[in-house]
């Protein structure tokens, strides 16, 4: 019993850190995918003005 509740514990631990690495991921791509967004605007206007 104390094997499957150390396993259960390190599991446990394991996908914390998964979701906090996740959480930590999403939030580097929404920040690139507003640059993408900011630099395609950019070479848009400046498309129209050239």
């Amino acid at each position: 019993m104390e094997t499957i509740s150390a396993m259960t514990e390190q599991v446990t631990a394991h996908a914390s850190e998964t979701y906090t690495s996740s959480e930590a991921n999403q939030k580097s791509v929404a920040s690139i995918k507003e640059l993408v967004d900011k630099i395609k605007e950019d070479a848009d206007r400046l498309k129209a003005e050239g």
